[in-house]
């Protein structure tokens, strides 16, 4: 392939290459977090009735958790995962964490 590249003419310079977004989006941090299974097939479900992407709905949900525009829709969650509120939404009773010896 590069052969092929060097004939045509085209050079790439890769030292220097990560995988990952071309372009940083302004105003955006890339996080790594771990989601309930229910509460992630809550939000695909809905990017896919709305036409867009599973994590433009978790980032609209916690902007309007945060501004007390609206609130969060925690009933639609429930029904989405069979009665069962999703752990971490608002409505939905906290977890507590258990030690080894309970």
């Amino acid at each position: 392939m590069r052969k092929v590249a060097e004939e045509v003419g085209i050079r790439h310079d890769l030292e220097r290459a990560r995988r990952g977004a071309v372009l940083a989006s302004p105003g955006k941090t890339r996080v790594t977090m771990f989601l309930d299974n229910d509460v992630l097939a809550h939000f695909r479900a809905t990017a896919t009735r709305n036409g867009r992407g599973y994590q433009t709905e978790i980032n609209a949900f916690l902007r309007r958790a945060l501004t007390g525009h609206a609130a969060p829709d925690t009933e639609t969650a429930a029904k989405a995962t069979g009665g069962q509120r999703p752990g971490g939404l608002a409505g939905a009773p906290a977890r507590r964490k258990t030690s080894k010896s309970e």
